[in-house]
């Protein structure tokens, strides 16, 4: 099972300003209890997305928690979020899911700021360094002067696609975008190329949803 949410917090959809409930989960070697889980962090990352929302689906669905506790104990940073019309996402699930590929979008572009952003906790005087590194100045800041142009590999499963992210140049970032039922489906219908995903986010307008998130 998920541990309770490291970050609990909602994020408007580009598609149209609807509130979007949004959670986060660190793994272990970002919020050691010990010295045993202190180790390096990857700067990986992964969202899972859940069933039909009509049919009771929502972050809180037992197929996504075994999913997203999977990841989490692989090291990765874990997020899910409810698409319009779950919990209690405001709107109603649309019928050609135009609408729910923009709620996904927007996740997406905040979990990669977020993770770019994202440190590791200091490590105590005097303790040595973990054997894997921690790159967190290794990827370029996203800003519209320094666009990222990351290259892909995707592989799709029955309900679970992943695309993996590198950075040329840098140690390997990674964000796997997962799905179950539904949330696979929009998983798969969305654009294969990252860039075209968070270019209108490195120049936003003031004010718009791509400006808040």
């Amino acid at each position: 099972m998920l541990p309770p949410p490291t970050l609990t917090f909602t994020i408007p959809s580009i598609e149209d300003d609807v509130v979007i409930q949004c959670r986060v989960y660190h793994p272990t070697c970002l919020v050691p209890t010990s010295i045993s889980q202190i180790s390096g962090w990857r700067k990986r990352a992964a969202i899972v997305a859940h069933p039909y929302a009509p049919l009771g689906g929502s972050y809180d669905d037992p197929i996504v928690d075994i999913v997203a506790a999977t990841i989490l104990k692989q090291g990765f940073v874990v997020g899910t979020f409810n698409f319009r019309g779950a919990g209690t996402s405001k709107e109603r699930t649309s019928w050609q899911s135009r609408a729910e590929q923009n709620d996904h979008i927007s996740f997406i572009a905040f979990m990669i700021c977020y993770i770019h952003h994202l440190k590791p906790p200091a490590l105590p005087v005097g303790f040595p360094k973990p054997s894997s590194p921690v790159p967190s100045h290794a990827l370029p800041e996203p800003h519209p002067r320094e666009p990222l142009s990351p290259s892909f590999n995707r592989s799709v499963s029955t309900n679970i696609p992943a695309f993996n992210v590198e950075e040329g140049g840098h140690p390997q970032a990674r964000l796997r975008i997962a799905g179950y039922s539904y949330g696979a489906l929009i998983a798969a219908h969305l654009p294969p190329i990252i860039s075209s995903l968070i270019s209108p986010f490195q120049n936003p307008l003031p004010g718009s949803p791509h400006a808040e998130i």
